[in-house]
């Protein structure tokens, strides 16, 4: 999934997504500097271990 970097407030960017969707991320996920106007592409991946913690913290 791709967006684009709408505004730069503080330490915050404010990305619209390719399907309208608007989320706020922390410049420090980024190696460089990034601006408005640029382009990123954002990942998601199940994460087997952290989910076993955290059931393991709910008590299930």
């Amino acid at each position: 999934m791709q967006g684009v970097i709408d505004q730069v407030k503080g330490k915050y960017l404010r990305c619209v997504l390719e399907n309208g969707d608007i989320v706020k991320i922390h410049k420090s996920m980024f190696n460089k500097e990034v601006t408005e106007g640029d382009v990123i592409k954002l990942t998601f991946e199940f994460d087997e271990e952290g989910t076993k913690k955290q059931r393991e913290m709910m008590g299930k």
